[in-house]
């Protein structure tokens, strides 16, 4: 890919049958890949409504975190080790950030986000991480679940067939950190990938169940993994 910046490489990891991709950035400073998701991925996903698919200042939701995790300091980007964005999503937050605000990783985000959509068919799949582990192919599973739909008809499907009382347990821990509208997404992607929230392997019947979920995945990836 064809794409300079001082923060980051950019990999295209595989390119859907529509023609659509999944561009992997891979950072050195978790500072700085912090601060480059941040506004993106709080719009997309944020567990507070008032960030979630709104306008907001940087330091508006600094000051927000800050008193939110009861740090007393900014920690964000020590806390999150992986970032996930579909792209329609980028540029819905691109076009609501508040006048005035816009800062580098805005402008860096805009210029790639332009060569992305161009490069992928309209439609792309953007992650990053500092290395590939398993918090690497948990954002990848989020990447099929977007943009794979016989992927995500098979994950969904394993979804519904759980018991009612697993999704609950699941989801409950779920909601301490995401948004309702990603809890399938986040279910699978955390089965699939032994990248387990703490607290997912007290839940009963939640291990016995994650292999079903890692063979779709694995079936998957390993249709391009050697291309990585």
């Amino acid at each position: 890919m064809d794409f300079t910046s001082p923060l980051f490489k950019v990999n295209k990891v595989f390119t859907s049958s529509k023609g659509n991709a999944l561009y992997h950035l891979i950072f050195k400073s978790r500072y700085e890949m912090g601060m480059f998701f941040l506004r993106y991925q709080e719009y997309y996903e944020s567990i507070n409504p008032d960030f979630r698919d709104k306008s907001f200042t940087y330091l508006d939701y600094i000051s927000w975190y800050v008193q939110y995790t009861g740090n007393n300091m900014f920690t964000y980007p020590k806390d999150f080790i992986g970032y996930n964005l579909p792209s329609n999503s980028i540029l819905d937050c691109y076009n609501k950030i508040p006048k005035g605000d816009k800062n580098k990783y805005d402008n860096m985000m805009n210029k790639l986000y332009l060569k992305l959509n161009k490069d992928s068919n309209g439609k792309f799949y953007l992650i990053g991480t500092i290395r590939k582990d398993s918090t690497f192919h948990h954002e990848i599973a989020h990447a099929l679940y977007y943009l794979e739909p016989a992927y995500k008809k098979a994950m969904d499907s394993l979804t519904a067939s759980l018991s009612n009382k697993l999704k609950r347990d699941i989801f409950n821990l779920l909601a301490t950190i995401y948004p309702e509208k990603v809890f399938n997404d986040e279910l699978q992607a955390y089965m699939a990938t032994n990248s387990w929230m703490t607290g997912m392997e007290n839940i009963s019947g939640f291990i016995s169940k994650t292999r079903k979920y890692e063979k779709v995945y694995k079936d998957w990836y390993s249709r391009f993994e050697q291309k990585i």
